[in-house]
């Protein structure tokens, strides 16, 4: 190839291509999405409402993303059994396995494309699949003697390859299976909540003014409280292997993460990161804290295998919250009115927190360092609306 003054194009100041390359399969199609539902209905005594329903959906041809040129099994392999590797008693700088991200430079030829020149390009397929069963059931009282509310409950699992072209395409590691393997990656949601309640509701306190005639009815009456709680469990972890003992992936040269996730040691339980402590050492002895599972759990993969931690395995903190409100209503003259409001956001200062650090290898894994995002500790406000 040329340019315009038939000069040779030089293109090897970009090599390897791999990280700002990506292309589309030549069979990419259109998505396809299937929705079912059954809902039975029945009232209840006291203007209510009961419903319960079944909600199903399918999705095929999904987007998914992955390693267009992972290292080769045999390139594995050959990584493996490089006689400079330490393991191999090689030389104390190491080997293809000591260094497995510069694989794709020093060993081009573990790819199927010359890893020094086309690095580890993406690829967008419409390979992936998912599928959603939930069971919901409302509650839902109208307005009588005062009092109104709505109780939502869902019990539901969602599974998929891949939750949306963010979710592990751009991690540093625990990506899509590398060679396309898509049902090594099917599993729970990142936004898979398995349980879920809702409940709202107001209720007009009846006026001290109906049963004492001496209590001022401008003081007693309009008086109202609502609240507003929702209870849900955490979102499935993501956890991933940074080290990249999978030996399949570099991702200084990757246009997509790396598919390495931790080995499972032994099943976690999650524990109260207000009083968790783990990796005490020392003298006098100090510990770490605030963990929600026990990190010795987990550990790399041997090398050259992937680990066998599955997508969404393992589940985050979940949400608490109440905001409550008293209001009072005072009519004026037969034309104007004043409302009070007493308002209260996260009533009970309960503390939700983010989700634990997802890195095997890094020193504060499964340890919380913060709050779940858009929340807040009890919040206070105080209004007054005045209508004529």
């Amino acid at each position: 190839m040329a340019d315009e003054n038939g000069f040779p194009l030089d293109f090897t100041q970009f090599e390897p291509f791999g990280a700002s390359l990506n292309t589309s399969a030549k069979n990419l199609s259109n998505p396809r999405a299937a929705n079912y539902n059954l809902t039975l209905e029945r009232e209840l005594p006291g203007s209510a409402l009961l419903r319960v329903g079944y909600v199903g959906a399918t999705g095929k041809r999904l987007f998914v993303s992955y390693n267009l040129n992972p290292t080769t099994p045999a390139g594995v392999q050959a990584c493996l059994a490089d006689p400079n590797n330490l393991m191999n008693g090689g030389p104390t700088t190491g080997g293809c396995a000591d260094h497995p991200l510069r694989q794709p430079i020093d060993f081009p030829s573990h790819y199927a494309f010359p890893g020094n020149v086309w690095g580890q390009p993406g690829l967008q397929t419409t390979n992936g699949w998912s599928h959603y069963d939930a069971l919901q059931v409302t509650v839902e009282k109208h307005l009588s003697h005062g009092l109104q509310f709505l109780s939502a409950f869902t019990w539901s699992h969602s599974l998929d390859v891949s939750s949306s072209f963010e979710n592990v395409s751009f991690q540093t590691a625990g990506a899509s299976d590398p060679y396309g393997r898509f049902q090594n990656d099917y599993g729970s949601s990142a936004f898979d909540v398995r349980h879920r309640w809702v409940i709202s509701g107001s209720y007009e306190l009846p006026s001290l003014h109906k049963v004492w005639a001496f209590a001022p009815d401008r003081v007693f009456s309009g008086w109202q409280i609502s609240a507003f709680n929702t209870l849900q469990d955490g979102f499935p972890l993501s956890l991933e292997s940074t080290h990249i003992h999978s030996l399949t992936c570099s991702f200084n040269f990757a246009y997509y993460g790396c598919p390495d996730r931790p080995q499972l040691v032994a099943f976690p339980t999650a524990v109260n990161p207000r009083t968790s402590q783990f990796k005490c050492s020392g003298t006098p002895v100090v510990c770490k804290n605030h963990y929600w599972f026990n990190p010795a759990d987990f550990t790399d993969a041997p090398l050259g295998q992937l680990g066998n931690v599955s997508r969404g395995f393992f589940r985050g903190p979940g949400y608490a919250n109440l905001d409550m409100a008293i209001l009072k209503n005072t009519r004026i003259t037969e034309k104007t009115s004043m409302q009070l409001r007493l308002e209260a956001f996260n009533a009970f200062n309960h503390t939700n927190f983010g989700n634990p650090n997802n890195n095997v290898d890094s020193s504060n894994f499964g340890r919380i360092s913060g709050i779940r995002p858009f929340t807040n500790s009890r919040l206070v406000q105080l209004g007054a609306k005045f209508s004529f």
